[in-house]
């Protein structure tokens, strides 16, 4: 801190560390994201704590991954979570890369990979040679993409248990019509 007069001037020195963000705790668990047209794959995430477990991924080096919580920011209901990947991919054109995406969560309904197709990559990634610093703007380069539904598989499995029963109960009761 340094004083000058009747003012003070705080200087304050941040160092980008490898701190890592946390999932809410009222997504940790599978979802169910659904088909999505653009990566042709059912889209399903596995929240644990900072990671992203067992994401699959259409890349010919690498089908599925663990991705860690690099960073998070509020944008209104948003959460904004940038993931970056754990398992190092074989190298692609001989060149070692990183990659990211970005994930738009707003409650616990709905997300949007913000990440724009990778066609090198064939899935929503942003790739860089391993080591090379991303900005948020490089990896969240997709603003505005429409929301998808997002259903925790257990609550899945209870709809389809409670559908499956409404079914059977239906069914005897139509055996007991005349």
């Amino acid at each position: 801190m340094i004083s000058f007069g009747f003012g003070m001037l705080v200087i304050c020195v941040i160092s980008h560390t490898d701190a890592s963000c946390q999932f809410k705790d009222s997504l940790h668990g599978k979802w169910n994201g659904g088909y999505d047209g653009e990566t042709r794959k059912n889209v399903v995430f596995n929240f644990d704590g900072d990671t992203l477990r067992d994401f699959t991924l259409n890349m010919p080096t690498l089908s599925q991954t663990d991705f860690t919580c690099v960073e998070s920011f509020q944008k209104g209901d948003t959460t904004i979570y940038t993931l970056q990947n754990v398992e190092t991919p074989q190298p692609i054109f001989g060149i070692q890369i990183d990659i990211y995406f970005c994930l738009a969560v707003n409650g616990e309904e709905e997300y949007s990979i913000q990440t724009g197709f990778n066609p090198i990559l064939k899935d929503k990634v942003y790739g860089v040679k391993a080591g090379k610093s991303v900005t948020i703007d490089d990896i969240c380069n997709q603003n505005g993409k429409e929301m998808n539904e997002m259903i925790r598989l257990k609550d899945q499995m209870r709809e389809s248990k409670e559908i499956t029963r409404l079914f059977d109960a239906l069914e005897t009761e139509l055996e007991d019509l005349p």
